[in-house]
């Protein structure tokens, strides 16, 4: 029988889970209310009061996007399926298997997932039978621990969440065991029910060559030129090719039957679920999706004529050109200078350029959103920002932070402070693409922009960075870091547009830093970009110290700013930009007066002064203070206090719930301090290996 703490377990998790009839695998009763809310928990515990044998959970949006692959005819295909999952991913999910010796495989998704998909299909006893399929909006499944059903991975309790990317890699893996015999020009209807096959219009070709092409040639040469690698065959006859930039095995694309299927979301210039026909492929790679141009070139390398007499098409030609143009990236003084007579256009006069990418970065709570609306509106209209000159563009601003009715309230606001008319037709050049609660990472960003490519906007805003980082990347990485940013210079090339990154500043005070460690994070979140503008907080209420860092620009001199009472900024010439709140600070601690750098150093003044500190504090919490008090590294202070754990003198514990400790670990006096208190239980405490 069903234990109610289970299914208590279960509802807290956020899973709709109902008690079901284990024989007639479905839900005792109507369950259609529940496909769109959760139960009570007084409703669960009615529910499994009484002695139920199975348990069974909603699929879908109502139970935060779960999605489970379903394994049939025992589960055949379930081996080699596994073998085809990258092992990080298949580490993350949830697999039971069933009474049958089929399988469920269970994970929440980033976005809203459609309804049950049949991905994989097969011939049976001369019957077709149905051999994975998803379990999707409106499905559900039986689950452990209903008789027979035994978790061999994970728990329903702790779902992953996967990216788009991570899901498609499944749904594609699964989709490509299909028996069903595909053509070489699959249709349509050959796609699971979520993908689809690209093709252009074939009347754009007025001499055919890219249908001798789709006939006659081999894009692997191409694919390998521009970064791809290809995996090997598999056994199915697929062949699988890794996108560039991504160092794990995993795979982002098939090639079969001269059809280029792209499943990864971070593929520019190819979409993700979409099939490539392989002139499509070349004209994307090497054309930026000219097919016209694409075709003459083609012509020029005797596509459309008669083929030769092997069956075979030389590639040298083009590639060859396309390798002259990668060679052209030298240059010698004399060709630099002929070639490259002008900067960009600047689309911040003194401040940023097209093609740039720019941080604003501000403290949280202190109006930068306000300040990006206003610039936005500056942008569109073809106004001053604070003196400098901005020619009218075209903005789409991309806020994963504020709800859409936020958004319109504060754009209606500035908007009238600024004295534009609601109706006023420029306010058109402002397009808005609202994230909040949506797909925000920045490699999901590619295919969006895809999209746009023909709207043509001048500058793009992202409000805010830290939202947008991919889950895997840390903040604190000058490598990741480093990546993103090269990963948004791209974008800028692409768009040919400017982008402007709204960040947030570190903790503490910021007034004796420099401009460029003003922002959370690593290093080169400020040096990576070609203007740096940081907004620290004045001596005088209300106003903003602005200091700029620029590349392509004279040296731009700090400025104040004052937010006034109708929702704008404005310029403060009547402050002086240097009296930073917290530079003129009282006397310091004696603990902040020491600035030796060795780690014995810093460890000894913690030891010293370590009342200033008010133990106990989180790991995190004391790694700041210590940091900021000492004028010393993140780094160096996580080393101090690691030496003064592994002494004995400090000791790390569990966070008490009783004293309202959130935090799962906190530094305490350890044994070898005369201020030590043993914990109550001994087996509340325990010693880190590391901070």
């Amino acid at each position: 029988m069903i234990e109610s703490v289970i299914a208590t377990n279960y509802l807290n998790a956020g899973l709709s889970v109902l008690p079901a009839d284990r024989m007639l695998k479905c839900p005792r009763g109507k369950w259609k209310e529940w496909q769109t809310r959760l139960p009570t928990a007084e409703e669960e515990r009615a529910w499994f009061a009484n002695r139920q044998d199975a348990v069974c959970i909603v699929c879908g949006k109502v139970s935060g996007n779960l999605e489970v692959l379903d394994f049939d005819n025992k589960g055949e295909l379930f081996p080699r399926w596994k073998e085809s999952v990258p092992a990080d991913l298949l580490a993350k999910l949830v697999i039971e298997q069933t009474p049958s010796g089929g399988y469920h495989v269970a994970y929440r998704c980033a976005g809203e997932i459609c309804g049950n998909i049949k991905l994989a299909r097969g011939v049976r006893e001369d019957k077709t039978v149905t051999l994975i399929e998803t379990r999707g909006e409106g499905g559900l499944v039986l689950c452990a621990p209903t008789e027979g059903y035994t978790i061999q991975n994970g728990d329903y309790a702790n779902l992953p969440r996967l990216t788009a990317e991570e899901r498609v890699t499944l749904l594609n893996t699964a989709w490509q065991m299909d028996e069903a015999k595909h053509g070489p020009q699959p249709t349509q209807n050959d796609m699971p029910s979520g993908f689809s096959l690209f093709e252009p219009n074939p009347s754009s070709f007025e001499q055919r060559p890219g249908d001798d092409f789709n006939l006659r040639g081999d894009v692997r040469g191409l694919l390998e030129h521009h970064g791809w690698k290809s995996l090997g065959i598999q056994p199915d006859g697929n062949e699988y090719w890794r996108r560039p930039g991504k160092e794990t095995d995993g795979n982002s694309a098939t090639l079969k039957d001269g059809v280029f299927y792209v499943f990864s979301s971070n593929a520019a210039p190819f979409e993700a679920n979409r099939g490539y026909a392989p002139f499509t492929v070349y004209a994307l790679l090497e054309h930026n999706g000219a097919y016209n141009e694409a075709a003459a070139k083609l012509l020029e390398c005797g596509y459309g004529k008669a083929a030769s007499d092997d069956g075979g098409v030389n590639l040298e030609p083009f590639l060859n050109t396309i390798r002259q143009k990668e060679e052209q990236q030298l240059y010698t003084g004399r060709e630099l200078l002929r070639q490259f007579t002008e900067m960009k256009p600047p689309l911040i006069d003194g401040l940023l350029r097209r093609e740039e990418v720019m941080n604003i970065v501000a403290a949280p709570k202190t109006g930068k959103s306000w300040l990006v609306m206003q610039l936005a509106l500056c942008l569109v209209t073809g106004r001053e920002w604070f003196g400098h000159q901005c020619p009218q563009s075209r903005v789409l601003l991309i806020d994963n932070e504020l709800h859409k009715e936020t958004i319109a309230c504060r754009l209606a606001k500035v908007a009238t402070a600024m004295g534009i008319p609601l109706e006023d037709e420029t306010i058109d050049n402002l397009t808005v693409f609202p994230q909040r609660g949506m797909a925000k990472d920045l490699t999901l960003l590619n295919a969006k922009l895809a999209e746009f490519k023909n709207r043509r906007f001048d500058v793009i805003v992202i409000d805010a960075l830290y939202k947008a980082l991919p889950a895997t990347v840390d903040e604190n990485s000058n490598g990741q870091i480093t990546a993103i940013y090269n990963l948004l210079d791209g974008y800028a090339r692409q768009m040919k547009s400017a982008i402007i990154l709204v960040h947030h500043t570190s903790k503490g005070s910021q007034a004796n830093k420099s401009v460029t460690d003003v922002g959370s994070g690593a290093g080169a979140q400020s040096r990576s970009p070609d203007t740096h503008l940081t907004l620290r907080t004045n001596e005088e209420e209300g106003v903003a110290s602005v200091y700029c860092c620029v590349r392509s620009f004279p040296p731009v001199a700090p400025f104040c700013l004052r937010k006034s009472g109708n929702n704008l900024w404005e310029l403060a010439p009547d402050c002086s930009p240097e009296n930073l709140d917290g530079r003129a600070s009282a006397e310091p601690t004696q603990l902040g007066k020491m600035r030796r750098t060795p780690v014995e150093d810093v460890a000894d003044m913690i030891v010293e002064n370590v009342h200033e500190l008010n133990l106990p504090l989180s790991k995190t919490l004391m790694v700041e203070k210590v940091r900021e008090a000492c004028n010393t590294s993140k780094d160096k202070a996580s080393a101090a206090i690691l030496y003064l754990l592994n002494s004995g003198y400090l000791e790390e514990r569990r966070g008490d719930s009783k004293s309202h400790q959130q935090a799962m670990k906190c530094v305490y006096f350890g044994p070898n301090s005369p201020m030590y208190e043993p914990p109550v239980s001994t087996k509340a405490c325990f010693r880190a290996a590391q901070i």
